[in-house]
């Protein structure tokens, strides 16, 4: 039973991880989301003459 208890505690452990993960990659998408979106980068056009264009 103790190692059925350790395998669940070791599920559960990995789950959090990638849960964290996960927030934390969308947290840096957003935060680069944003940083493009105040700079004034438009993905969805192209780049004008006027625009800087980062790529």
């Amino acid at each position: 039973m103790g190692e059925n208890q350790e395998s669940i505690r070791l599920l559960h452990t990995i789950r959090n991880m990638l849960i964290g993960i996960g927030l934390m990659v969308s947290a840096l998408g957003l935060l680069a989301f944003g940083y493009l979106f105040a700079e004034g980068t438009n993905l969805l056009q192209p780049c004008s003459s006027s625009a800087p264009c980062c790529f």
